[in-house]
């Protein structure tokens, strides 16, 4: 800076003296030929930097947000990754307490009875070899009697046949061992026991009726 104002100043104090000069001279002659350019002056001293940078201004205010941009195509899916390890099996935990018990079904509608009569027949041996049978208890049953050899079981509004009933009976007492058959004369069960006795082959021997207790229960077919 103070070398550009030298040069400043050098350069008006020769235009001073040119001005002096001139006005002291007489009339002016022929203008001369150019002459030859001049060597090119000294560049002058590089001036000073300017001065210290200015401090920074405040940050601008912030500008509004861009509108959301659309969306992207979805990926491909990745590869599945590997299985991890199966963790250890924990502890059973507490049994829970037990549950209120629900509530009862509804009862259904009874079964048809096949029992359709029974009873107890009890012989007490007073007239031997002949039967003497008493009826104890009995379910749809109206007599019991002897007809010399068979007990004959008149049922209440029953009329028997094999074909449409099945008859359970069960020999009562001791010796000798005795067995059953059933069977129906005019519409009435017969029961008839049998004695086995030692050495008797029941394919040969006609097998001898018995007198004896029993039970007998009467089921229809369904």
């Amino acid at each position: 800076m103070k070398g550009r104002r030298r040069f400043l100043t050098v350069a008006v104090v020769l235009l001073g003296c040119l001005l002096i000069l001139s006005s002291c001279t007489g009339q002016q002659g022929l203008v001369g030929p150019q002459g030859p350019q001049g060597i090119q002056g000294i560049q002058g001293l590089k001036g000073d930097e300017g001065g210290p940078q200015g401090e920074q201004g405040p940050p601008g205010v912030k500008g509004d947000t861009g509108d959301k941009g659309e969306k992207g195509e979805q990926g491909p899916q990745g590869i599945q990754g590997i299985q991890g390890l199966k963790g250890d099996k924990g502890n059973q935990g507490d049994q829970g307490p037990q549950g209120i018990q629900g509530l009862q079904g509804m009862q259904g509608l009874a079964g048809e009875n096949l029992i359709v009569a029974m009873g107890y027949v009890y012989e007490d041996y007073t007239n031997q070899p002949e039967g003497h049978p008493r009826l104890i208890s009995g379910y749809n049953v109206d007599e019991v009697t002897w007809n010399g050899d068979c007990y004959t079981i008149t049922l209440t509004g029953i009329s028997y046949n094999q074909l449409n009933y099945v008859v359970q009976v069960t020999p009562i007492g001791g010796p000798p061992p005795l067995f059953t058959s059933a069977g129906n004369v005019n519409g009435k069960l017969c029961v008839t026991l049998h004695k086995v006795e030692s050495g008797w082959d029941p394919q040969y021997v006609s097998v001898p009726y018995a007198i004896g207790s029993f039970q007998f229960v009467v089921f229809k077919y369904p």
